[in-house]
């Protein structure tokens, strides 16, 4: 005879098997339900950025001819060495003095005077920057229309320096000493210097640098750690 079983009572095989199938069921139904997709705005993409641009403006300088005289001024490199009033073409050469020397020096470049140099009497040097750390006392001129720098072995005659921007320069670890006086617009002191200078407009005497003698003009600035020893005569600047 079959055993009927009671419908009101489950037996621990069914109850395991039935947490089975619900548990599978709830699973289906969380992997079916996918989230919702987002939608990214897309920024748009950034410009590029243009490089920077940096003007040079050109160096000026002042040109002096040489052969007449005429002075202008050009910017930058020089492409077209004449002279516009008497069409010399013009020596834009470096030039360096090193033993003998019986010509002129003309030139619109730099010069610079080794201490062995030796000149004949009566010659002239024309350039821009001009470095004498030599004997050029028996030159008859000197014409600098950037600078004159004057050096430890430098001998000259003041009578014949014609410094036409006025600027002097004595350079770091340079004792220059002097017995003629020194005449220039502006004189920037590096090094030491052991003379009788008269400026126009001013002189500066820098860091670790040395002014001895006497000076005489309306402006002298010596910065912290700049010396100064001899007779001072400050007068008020001339009005044009």
């Amino acid at each position: 005879m079959a055993k009927r079983t009671d419908p009101n009572i489950i037996d621990g095989f069914a109850s395991v098997q039935a947490l089975k199938h619900a548990t599978a069921r709830k699973k289906a139904g969380t992997a079916s339900k996918k989230p919702p997709r987002k939608e990214v705005a897309l920024s748009p993409a950034p410009a590029p950025q243009k490089p920077a641009v940096r003007t040079i403006v050109p160096q000026k300088r002042l040109v002096i001819c040489y052969s007449c005289k005429y002075s202008h001024t050009v910017s930058g490199r020089m492409h077209n060495p004449f002279c516009p009033k008497c069409k010399t073409k013009l020596n834009i050469d470096n030039v360096v003095v090193d033993g003998k020397h019986i010509e002129d020096i003309l030139t619109i470049g730099n010069v610079e005077i080794k201490p062995d140099a030796e000149f004949s009497d009566g010659l002239s040097i024309t350039g821009q920057r001009i470095a004498i750390d030599g004997d050029v006392t028996n030159i008859e001129s000197i014409t600098a229309s950037e600078a004159l720098i004057i050096r430890s072995n430098a001998k000259f005659k003041s009578s014949s320096i014609n410094n036409v921007s006025g600027l002097v320069i004595i350079p770091s670890e340079c004792n220059v000493k002097t017995g003629s006086q020194l005449c220039c617009n502006i004189i920037e002191i590096s090094g030491t210097i052991d003379a009788d200078i008269v400026v126009e407009k001013s002189a500066t005497v820098h860091k670790g640098a040395m002014l001895k003698g006497s000076f005489s003009g309306p402006s002298l600035i010596v910065e912290d750690g700049g010396g100064l020893s001899g007779n001072i005569n400050l007068k008020p600047l001339q009005q044009n």
